[in-house]
């Protein structure tokens, strides 16, 4: 478990040697529960956020948008769910 927790910290320090990615962890922490590890996981697996054109697709990639159904004039949304890959 040390030698875990030694490789750990290593690896965060490493990474957050970066300015730019230091810079959007930073950020990403100011949302509450938000801690280095997820900030981090977030930062590394979404990638260069310009890629995105509008929030709302961000959202989506990120799983954090519900399925949506019309039909109709009827509108239904489905729950959050993270598909499995």
């Amino acid at each position: 478990m040390e030698f875990f927790a030694t490789i750990q910290k290593r690896l965060l320090k490493g990474l957050l040697g970066n300015p730019a990615l230091n810079e959007r962890v930073t950020r990403l922490q100011s949302i509450p529960s938000v801690g280095e590890i997820l900030a981090l996981t977030w930062a590394l697996e979404t990638g260069e956020v310009r890629r995105f054109p509008s929030m709302a697709q961000a959202m989506s990639y990120c799983g954090l948008t519900s399925a949506q159904h019309s039909s109709a004039g009827r509108e239904q949304r489905g729950p959050i769910i993270q598909a499995a890959q």
